[in-house]
């Protein structure tokens, strides 16, 4: 699964899909956690991000893969123990703390310009916006797979 999601973002990074390769990569990490658990899950992050910032040519693409691509699916299932409106607000938390990670590295450590990454509310509300898209079809993904592909493909 690692092969697949480094192989994918190497792809992805010398196209435009690059944001789209993260999403895809965030339902194999949500795989991994459904089908070997939660310490293998973590290994697999570390294992991911670490490979993704020696291969990718992109550090910023590395650093959006580690962050929403592998970590935000892991942190998704432990937020989503708690039940109602704090599990969403955890959610926006966590991922505007991811997004305002991204957008300072890019610009303190890898020296990009304001109008590659711009830090203002418009970022944080379209960010935001698009979380809550990412999560539902994040969650309608998981629950697809649990219940119409899990036992048709009897990886256990």
């Amino acid at each position: 699964m690692a092969a697949l999601a480094l192989a994918s973002l190497y792809i992805g990074g010398i196209t435009v899909l690059d944001l789209s390769v993260v999403l895809f990569c965030s339902m194999i990490t949500m795989f991994v956690m459904i089908e070997t658990g939660e310490k293998m899950t973590w290994t697999y992050f570390a294992v991911t991000a670490f490979l993704a910032f020696l291969i990718l040519p992109s550090k910023i693409y590395a650093i959006e893969y580690a962050l929403f691509g592998a970590l935000y699916p892991i942190l998704k299932s432990y937020i989503e123990r708690i039940r109602g409106w704090i599990s969403w607000a955890l959610k926006l938390i966590v991922f505007n703390a991811m997004v305002a990670s991204c957008v300072l590295l890019a610009k303190f450590v890898f020296v990009l310009g304001d109008e590659y990454f711009p830090l203002g509310v418009i970022t944080f509300i379209v960010g935001s916006v698009f979380l809550v898209l990412y999560d539902r079809v994040l969650t309608m993904c998981i629950t697809f797979y649990i219940v119409k592909l899990r036992n048709k493909l009897k990886f256990k």
